[in-house]
Formats: C-alpha cells, sequence, structure tokens
C-alpha cells in the first residue's frame, strides 16, 4: 500500500519557479514585527544547483549565495501564533508565507502573508483563508496559493471556519486576483510549467444546510488534477486523480488509487501508469518509484520499466534525493545502524552504503551539493537531543569526509548548503545558562559549519528561555542572509508560538543569551595545579647536594587559560618564584615542602605541593 504525505510530495516539483527563490516559513495571528537594529546586506544572485526532480519535500537547500560571517546576528524577526504550513518563498526584496492558524476536529484556518526582506515590515497579509498546503507559489505579479477549510460532519455545528479555495493574489497588495472556490478542498503547493498552473482539487462539498444526521460524509465526489489558465483560474483540463506529484517538460504526474499516472502536460490525456508505492523522481528521461519492495525505473516517455531491484531493508525514500548518476538515501532502522545508501540511476545497483552512527534514532537528508552528501543523524526528540553529528560523505565513494558533533545537546532536520558553509539546526545550552548542570534548559540553536574542513565557524541560540517551546527548522540562505522558522512543539496551531527570523553577518559574535556553549562549564573553569618532578643528579653520592626540576606543565583548566605559575620553594606563604618551571637544590640531610599555585586569565587559582628530601 502507497505511504505519502501530500506535503512531501508536490512541494519540490515546480524547478522553473523554485529555482530563483528560497524558503524558509512563518505563520499567524497579527503579524507584528518585532525590530531589531539593521545591518547592511550585500546580495549575491541566488543559485539553480537543484537535484533533478524528486518527490522529497526540499526542505534542504543549496546554493552557491555566502552565508552570514563571521558571526550572525538577527537583522529582524517576527513572532506570531500558528504553524508553518511549509518554507517561505523569497522572491526579489519579498518573502512569503503560509500558516495555519487554527485546527480542530472540524475547522482550518490559515493565512498568507508578505514582508519586506530588508526591514521586515509586513507589507500584507490575507487571514480567515484555509489553512495553505505547503509554500505559496510566485510567478511575476501573482501569488497563487492552495487552501483547504473544513465542513463539519454534524450539521449543528456552526464553526468559524476559514474560506477554502484556490487564490491568485496581487503580490503587491494581497488582494484577490480571482479564487476557485467551487469547493472549498484545494491542495498545494500549486506547481506554474508550461504557462500553466496546476493543483490538486478536492471533492466537492455538501453544505450543512443539505445534510441530515450527524454521520452523513461533508463531501461528494472525488478529487481530481488540474491545469488552469494563470490569469483567469479557468480549467483547461481535469482529470480524476488523487494527488498532483509534479510537473516536468511536457508531463504532468499524478497518484491515482495505487498507481503513479503520467499524463501529458497540455491535453491531460493519459501516457501511461504503473504500479507504485512512492515516487522517488525523475532524470535523464526516466522515472524512479518504489514498488513492492523494489526500486523501480520506467521510461518517462512510455512507462515501460526499464529495470528492477530489491530494496534493502528500512531504507527511508520519503527524502531521496535523484542526481543524473544516483538516488541518496537514508535508512533509520537497520541492524547495522543508521546508513546513508547511493542506488545506481542506470541500473538500481548499491554503488555503496555506510553506517553514519550506530545509536541514532533517525537520520535527516540527505542533502546533495557538487560531489558531497551531507546527512544528519538524530538521537533522540527535539527537545531532549543528547548527540547526534552532521557528516559530510564523498558522493561518489561514500567515504565520510568529516562530522561535526555540537558540543552540548544535539542536532535535528536537515542540513542546507551555502557555497562554503554548511548550516544544520539543534539545540544547545547557552553560555549564560551555565554553569551548565546536565539538565539545564536547551536553547533551539543554529550552526554554521565550514564545507572543507568541518570546523565550527559560529553558532547562534534562541535563549534559553525557549525551552520546550521553540524549534528551528531548517535554515537556508538567500543573498547573503539567512531566513529561518522557528515553531512551539504544540498539537494545535493555535497553541504554539512562532517566529520568522532573518539573521544577517556580523563582525562580533553573539552575547552569552545567545552563544551555544563551547562544552565548558563554568565549574570547569577552576584550574588545576600539578607539579612532576626530576632529579637532575641522581647518581650524586649521598652527602652531596641534590637538585630537583619542579614543572608544572601538566597543570590545566577546560575553560581559558594558565597565565601564572607561582611558586613559594621555603614554605614561609610567600610565593617568591615564577616560571612553568624552576629547580630547587637541597643540601644533604634536609627536607623542604614546596607550594605551587596556578592563576587563569579569569582569576581562578589552585595549588598544589610536593615534600622534597635529601637522605
Amino acid at each position: 500500500m502507497r505511504q505519502r504525505l501530500r506535503s512531501s510530495i508536490v512541494a519540490a516539483v515546480a524547478l522553473a519557479v523554485l529555482i530563483s527563490t528560497v524558503s524558509v516559513a512563518a505563520s499567524t495571528q497579527a503579524f507584528a514585527q518585532t525590530e531589531v537594529e539593521q545591518s547592511d546586506n550585500s546580495s549575491v544572485s541566488a543559485d539553480e544547483t537543484t537535484p533533478a526532480f524528486s518527490a522529497s519535500s526540499g526542505a534542504s537547500t543549496v546554493t552557491t549565495d555566502d552565508g552570514p560571517a563571521p558571526y550572525a546576528s538577527p537583522s529582524w524577526s517576527d513572532s506570531f501564533t500558528g504553524e508553518p504550513t511549509d518554507d517561505p518563498v523569497i522572491v526579489d526584496d519579498t518573502a512569503y508565507v503560509g500558516v495555519a492558524t487554527e485546527r480542530t476536529v472540524d475547522t482550518q484556518v490559515g493565512a498568507v502573508a508578505a514582508y519586506d526582506t530588508d526591514a521586515g515590515a509586513l507589507r500584507w497579509d490575507r487571514t480567515g483563508l484555509g489553512i495553505p498546503g505547503g509554500s505559496p507559489t510566485v510567478v511575476d505579479d501573482t501569488v497563487y496559493v492552495a487552501t483547504s477549510a473544513e465542513v463539519p460532519r454534524n450539521p449543528s455545528m456552526d464553526p468559524e471556519d476559514g474560506e477554502g479555495g484556490l487564490y491568485a493574489l496581487d503580490s503587491e497588495t494581497g488582494e484577490t486576483n480571482w479564487v476557485r472556490n467551487e469547493t472549498e478542498l484545494w491542495y498545494g503547493p500549486v506547481v506554474h510549467e508550461n504557462d500553466r498552473l496546476y493543483a490538486t482539487r478536492g471533492p466537492d462539498m455538501v453544505d450543512v444546510e443539505n445534510r441530515t444526521g450527524p454521520t452523513k460524509s461533508p463531501t461528494i465526489g472525488e478529487s481530481s488534477v488540474v491545469s488552469l489558465n494563470p490569469d483567469t483560474g479557468e480549467t483547461l483540463w481535469s482529470v480524476a486523480a488523487d494527488d498532483l506529484v509534479g510537473v516536468t517538460g511536457d508531463t504532468a504526474y499524478a497518484w491515482s488509487d495505487d498507481d503513479i499516472v503520467a499524463y501529458d502536460a497540455e491535453t491531460g490525456n493519459q501516457r501511461w501508469s504503473t504500479a507504485a508505492d512512492r515516487f522517488i523522481g525523475v532524470t535523464n528521461g526516466t522515472v524512479y518509484t518504489a514498488a513492492g519492495g523494489d526500486l523501480v525505473a520506467s521510461d518517462a516517455a512510455t512507462g515501460d520499466e526499464l529495470w528492477r531491484t530489491a530494496l534493502p531493508e528500512n531504507v527511508n525514500l520519503d527524502t531521496a534525493t535523484v542526481t543524473t548518476d544516483a538516488i541518496y538515501a537514508v535508512s533509520n532502522e537497520s541492524a547495522d545502524g543508521a546508513r546513508t545508501y547511493a542506488f545506481s540511476t542506470a541500473d538500481g545497483s548499491v554503488r555503496w552504503n555506510v553506517e553514519v552512527a550506530s545509536d541514532a534514532t533517525s537520520v535527516n537528508g540527505p542533502t546533495v551539493a557538487d560531489g558531497d552528501v551531507f546527512v544528519v543523524a538524530e538521537n533522540g526528540s527535539r527537545h531532549s537531543y543528547d548527540g547526534g553529528a552532521l557528516v559530510r560523505l564523498d558522493a561518489a565513494t561514500g567515504a565520510e569526509e568529516w562530522r561535526f558533533e555540537p558540543p552540548t545537546r544535539g542536532l535535528y532536520g536537515a542540513a542546507s548548503v551555502a557555497n562554503d558553509s554548511v548550516y544544520v539546526a539543534g539545540n544547545a545550552l547557552t553560555e549564560a545558562g551555565e554553569p551548565g548542570e546536565a539538565d539545564e534548559p536547551p536553547s533551539a540553536a543554529l550552526y554554521a559549519i565550514d564545507r572543507q574542513s568541518g570546523d565550527q565557524l559560529w553558532g547562534y541560540a534562541a535563549g534559553s528561555f525557549t525551552y520546550r517551546s521553540t524549534t528551528y527548522e531548517t535554515p537556508t540562505v538567500v543573498d547573503g542572509d539567512l531566513y529561518v522558522l522557528s515553531h512551539g512543539d504544540t498539537v494545535y496551531p493555535q497553541d504554539s508560538s512562532a517566529a520568522f527570523q532573518v539573521m544577517t553577518g556580523s563582525s562580533t559574535p553573539p552575547d552569552e543569551q545567545h552563544l551555544p556553549s563551547d562544552g565548558f562549564f563554568e565549574e570547569d573553569t577552576a584550574p588545576r595545579a600539578a607539579i612532576s618532578t626530576t632529579e637532575t643528579n641522581p647518581d650524586d653520592e649521598f652527602g652531596e647536594n641534590k637538585t630537583v626540576v619542579l614543572n608544572a606543565s601538566a597543570s590545566s583548566v577546560n575553560r581559558g587559560n594558565i597565565t601564572t605559575f607561582e611558586w613559594d620553594v621555603d614554605d614561609d606563604g610567600t610565593f617568591e618564584r615564577t616560571g612553568e618551571e624552576i629547580s630547587v637544590t637541597l643540601e644533604p640531610c634536609t627536607f623542604r615542602t614546596v607550594r605551587l599555585r596556578v592563576t587563569t586569565d579569569g582569576g581562578a587559582t589552585d595549588t598544589e605541593s610536593v615534600d622534597l628530601s635529601n637522605g
């Protein structure tokens, strides 16, 4: 039986639209801005680096833009109540976001908003809609969004429901250019290709007044995939189908029952169909699907099966990425640990598979970029991560190039790549949250990692007050700035606190409230004094003077630096000598206690002593 989520099936389709846009997301209510001191942004053109047409959600992004450096600080943010429906779309100087503001058994309400990317000012918002399906689709001066509402099953109920439909909104004002709401069930995202729109239209809805009894279905008929005129909303063709998968070239792909069906994108005529459990992607005239535990390749023009091979157990194809040469996927429940696979697009054979973590609860990604594969191994739930790693693999061989493990807590979600940097979300203790007890409340955190070395470039934390309330989603970079959404971990969007945040480059690191801990906690700032001894003349006869070298180089401190080594060589309480190493001469038949005091750059001290004797 095929398994799929509507939001993960269509999100990566309209390459022509999304190539110059990027995503992140925000939410609802008043969309009130929280002003943060502005920073200048450098503008760099967005990248067109995208793996082949794929059915994965597209939450991870790849661009040749440079991200914030050498540190990052908030340029602006907007706090709101709600749940983002998908990544935001950035076009020119405007960010468009979709949001679910309320969801109950019988109610679905959502909104769409547009922000000025420079200042964070709200340009417009449309509230009271149905819940948007995925990200808005922006083409020229129009924003297209498919929304769905609900009709209560119980006719006696009359909730304040959203106004579902397929909307074409003016990108400057948010006003409605046209709407298709003969049914309030439209599912997105909306695809713009071949100068047409493609979307999934839900079944017709039966008015409450025309239904009797609490169990009568609120809908009648079946779903369909529809092609529309983008200027008027007029139907160009419609076919009975469950879900639009996507459109590439002159072919539209859709789910119908348990089949993938290919349609002529201009006429809607069916070309072919094939049984499938999962749609993976299309590249070089070949469609890749999963069916009955097999990986299957079919001719994109005819649907003829080219090859079929058995898949290893527990391979997760939900986020698989298709390139010209390989299909990259992860496995979360293997007896051999969490693994990453590369399957040949030529015959489905396993090019390589490697273990990326032995104890991970899941692996996110893969994010594929210019010969690299990045995966994120998670360990725990988003508010109790302990460990996890961002791993860079060679796309050709699977060899591990490096792994980044955060100093405290863990990582989650997929990675984003921006030129020479990799960005990943997680949670962390903050420097202000120390003394760093093991159960100190963590903060949502962002990390920038050097793509070549795996070293941390910078980190930014939302703050300890976000414990159990905020999760960062996968960040993305556009024109030198980093866009990221955060939201609360709640069941209903009306209970969720969320934010849309833009980070820009800064010459100074964050303050302690927003600086992820380096892993050395306050109780570890105390130094530990240590003395080693070496007698320089051990072969001298008894009765001779003995010289002993005292060395303090084994003294240590986890956080900070030891700046001073002081010695009390005659046990009088005064430290009269300094240096990491000293020599002490003992006359025959003498005993002496020597004390060492070390001091750090933070003023912390520790002492140690050694007893010396000569005969």
